[in-house]
């Protein structure tokens, strides 16, 4: 179901969720009450609670003081635990400086564990819930599968959109016998933990131990948690998911050459004594390919071939240095069947080099044809960029 999201709904979903969660926090960074639900009426709030002059300047201080110092943190040194520093500052300032009353705080946690107990028997209620359970499901989809994939590209993973959501579901069965909330994919807990440099899903297990002592031995320490310490985290996380999102869709690429007394083949811009191998054109590009840059990658690949056509080279073959795309996408592999439909009906050979097992693995998964056969067959693919070069060469 989720494949069925158009790769623009969720490159504008993505954007729209860092616009979103930084606006919403707005009014919290700055001490005082914010609503709204679309980005307009969010905007709308925000500058009326401003000029109504509702901005609580002691809260705005700490606020802007977390944020700035997550910042240097993070450009200083992105071990030190910038978040940890500033949340934990923040409490025991308010508390030296005796702010808790004009400062809006967190508030302490309810005392001890929930109760369980079974949901609702009246068949009426399920009923009632049946169509705002199904929606409430279907952004769950959405969430879970966009997130997922978004954080899975950057690090190089490649995620089961089935078994997450099944997991989802589970969470969410459970969960009903306890009173919880609908659980999905958190955008502003994924980002922040990301940026925190969670290396994979032990930082959430970890952090449902911290909770659940946190219940049980202190329940009252958030009660000195400034509100505003908590949005300059949040707007810090949304900030570093719209880098992300413009790093990975504008990445370094390059073409290679044949460098005199160099193994391997290196960019022609570092290295202006490269020679060009005739017939072909050996470009690399930067990034995992995933939706939010397929398309680009589709466009500089054919106006590369132009380019070199354009200035009388004859290209019969592009040759991709694979290295560095540590990711497909089912978004991606549209890009790439149009490609090399492009190339083809312009008499190029698309192939590979240098991809990754798990990659060529992934490819191999979406069972590609063309006339029958395997678009990208074995002859498609060489362990070394030279190798696949030396193949084509004494080909011709």
């Amino acid at each position: 179901m989720t494949t069925l999201l158009a790769k623009p709904i969720r490159i504008g979903y993505l954007n729209g969720i860092a616009l979103v969660v930084v606006l919403g926090q707005v009014p919290t960074l700055l001490g005082f009450s914010g609503s709204g639900e679309s980005i307009l009426e969010v905007i709308v709030a925000d500058w009326r609670g401003i000029a109504d002059g509702e901005v609580v300047p002691k809260a705005a201080a700490i606020g802007a003081v977390c944020l700035l110092l997550i910042l240097l943190l993070k450009w200083w040194r992105a071990v030190i635990p910038g978040v940890l520093i500033a949340v934990a500052g923040a409490m025991l300032f308010l508390v030296a400086a005796g702010w808790q009353h004009p400062v809006p705080v967190v508030g302490a946690m309810p005392d001890g564990l929930p109760a369980p107990a079974l949901p609702s028997r009246v068949w009426n209620d399920w009923v009632t819930l049946l169509v705002p359970a199904a929606g409430i499901a279907l952004i769950a989809f959405a969430d879970t599968s966009v997130l997922s994939r978004t954080f899975a590209a950057r690090a190089g993973h490649t995620v089961n959109g089935n078994q997450e959501v099944g997991a989802v579901g589970l969470a969410n069965v459970a969960g009903g016998f306890f009173g919880g909330l609908p659980a999905i994919a958190s955008r502003s807990r994924t980002a922040v933990a990301e940026a925190a440099g969670a290396p994979s899903q032990v930082t959430a297990v970890t952090g449902a131990v911290l909770v659940l002592a946190a219940l049980l031995l202190i329940p009252g320490v958030t009660a000195y948690l400034p509100s505003s310490a908590l949005a300059a985290v949040v707007i810090v996380a949304a900030l570093a998911l719209l880098a992300f999102i413009y790093s990975v869709s504008r990445p370094y690429r390059a073409e290679l050459g044949d460098v005199p007394g160099v193994r391997g083949y290196h960019d022609i811009t570092r290295f202006p004594n490269a020679r060009l191998v005739p017939g072909m054109l050996i470009l690399r590009f930067d990034a995992p390919l995933f939706f939010a840059n397929g398309a680009m990658f589709d466009g500089w690949v054919r106006a590369q071939v132009r380019r070199a056509r354009s200035a009388g080279r004859e290209i019969n073959t592009v040759v991709l240095a694979c290295e560095p795309i540590t990711d497909i996408d089912s978004s991606a592999i549209d890009e790439l069947v149009e490609l090399d439909d492009y190339l083809s009906q312009h008499g190029v050979d698309l192939v590979f080099a240098e991809m990754k097992h798990p990659v060529r693995e992934q490819l191999e998964r979406y069972r590609l044809k063309l006339d029958g056969k395997p678009r990208f067959g074995p002859s498609h693919f060489a362990p070394t960029v030279g190798s696949m070069v030396d193949e084509i060469l004494d080909d011709d």
